[in-house]
C-alpha cells in the first residue's frame, strides 16, 4: 500500500502540502517529491505547485487502484492484486491454503475466468470487475450456500438502484437485468473432512464492456454511462460484510428471504437442465441450502443445481 498516494486520494482534488504529507507518511520532503515524480511516471495526474503542495486530479485509466478500494471500503480485508491472472479463484486457492484472513482477489485482466460447469467467463480488460473474496470460516460444509445467498444479495442490492429497471437473482448465482446475464458468481470450498475452513466466492460482473454474447449485457450497455469500478466493488464488499455481520449474530432469516423475493422464477413455470436430465415445472420454493423445489405433473422434485430456464408457455 502507498501512503504517499493513499493520502492524495484522502483529499483529491485539493492542494496537499510537503511537509503534511511528509509528518503522515514519515518521509523527507525530498523523499516524497521524488515519489510524487514516480506517480506522475505512472500516469497519476498531480499538479506540483510551489508553496501550495501537491493535488491529485486524475488516476489512471482502466485499471485497480488499491489505495482507493481500501479508502472505500469498510472492513479490514487484505488485497491481492495483479495486472492480469488466468483464474481469480485459482489464485486466492493457491493463496489461502497458507493464508487466514478475509481477502480481495482482482485483477484487471482475467484470461481464464471460469464460470459454473467449467464454462468460460469472458470480460475486457480494464472494463468489468473479476475479484474473488475468500472468508476464512469453521463451520460444516453445508453451510457453504448461505454465503452464496449473501454475496448474491450484496450484488443485487448495489446492481439494482444504478439500472433502476427490473433486475433478478437467477437461480443458482447469477444476476440478470431486464432478462439478460450482467453477473455470474462460483463459489468453491476449502474443507478440512466436513468442515468448511475457507470459502472462496468468485465473482464476474458487466460493467464498462460490450459484451459480444446475445444474452449478455453492460452496465454501460444498458445505461450508456460508465461507472467506476471501485465504487462498485467497494459497495459490494460493504453490503456482503455487513450481511455477513448479520449471519453471525444468528438472523439469516430476513436475509434468506430478501433474496428469495428477488429470485427470477419464483412461483412460475420453469425447465431445468441438471445436466444428466431435464426437470419442467412450477418453481414452488427454494430452501436456505439452495435447494430448488420444482413441482412436475407427476410429483414433487429437489433439484440441487442445474440451469433454469422461464419456460414459454
Amino acid at each position: 500500500m502507498d501512503p504517499v498516494l493513499q493520502t492524495l486520494l484522502r483529499n483529491q482534488g485539493e492542494f496537499v502540502s510537503g511537509m503534511r504529507i511528509s509528518e503522515e507518511v514519515g518521509l523527507s520532503h525530498t523523499a516524497v517529491w521524488k515519489h510524487v515524480q514516480s506517480l506522475i511516471e505512472e500516469g497519476y495526474g498531480i499538479d506540483c505547485i510551489k508553496k501550495k503542495g501537491y493535488r491529485l486530479h486524475t488516476l489512471p485509466e482502466n485499471r485497480w487502484i488499491v489505495e482507493k478500494l481500501s479508502l472505500l471500503c469498510h472492513y479490514p480485508v487484505e488485497w491481492f492484486y495483479k495486472p492480469e491472472v488466468d483464474s481469480t479463484n485459482l489464485w486466492a486457492k493457491e493463496v489461502m491454503v497458507r493464508h487466514e484472513k478475509p481477502s480481495v482477489f482482482f485483477t484487471d485482466k482475467q484470461y481464464a475466468g471460469r464460470g459454473r460447469l467449467g464454462r468460460q467467463w469472458e470480460s475486457e480488460t480494464g472494463k468489468d470487475i473479476a475479484f474473488s473474496l475468500a472468508v476464512p470460516l469453521n463451520t460444516d460444509v453445508c453451510h457453504y450456500y448461505q454465503y452464496t445467498i449473501m454475496m448474491a444479495l450484496a450484488v443485487y442490492r448495489v446492481l439494482l438502484p444504478i439500472v433502476n429497471t427490473t433486475t433478478h437473482i437467477k437461480w443458482p448465482n447469477d444476476i440478470y437485468i431486464q432478462g439478460k446475464k450482467v453477473c455470474g458468481i462460483l463459489s468453491e470450498m476449502l474443507t478440512e473432512e466436513n468442515r468448511l475452513r475457507t470459502l472462496i466466492l468468485g465473482v464476474g460482473i458487466n460493467v464498462n464492456s460490450t459484451p459480444s454474447l446475445p444474452h449478455a449485457l453492460s452496465l454501460k450497455s444498458l445505461t450508456g454511462k460508465e461507472f467506476d469500478r471501485h465504487i462498485i466493488l467497494s459497495e459490494i464488499l460493504n453490503g456482503f460484510f455487513d450481511l455477513l455481520h448479520q449471519y453471525g449474530c444468528g438472523d439469516f432469516a430476513p436475509i434468506y428471504e430478501a433474496w428469495r423475493n428477488a429470485l427470477m422464477g419464483l412461483g412460475q413455470k420453469v425447465r431445468i437442465d441438471t445436466g444428466q436430465k431435464v426437470i419442467e415445472g412450477t418453481f414452488i420454493d427454494i430452501n436456505e441450502q439452495g435447494i430448488a423445489i420444482i413441482q412436475t405433473d407427476q410429483s414433487i422434485e429437489k433439484v440441487y443445481s442445474g440451469d433454469l430456464f422461464l419456460s414459454k408457455s
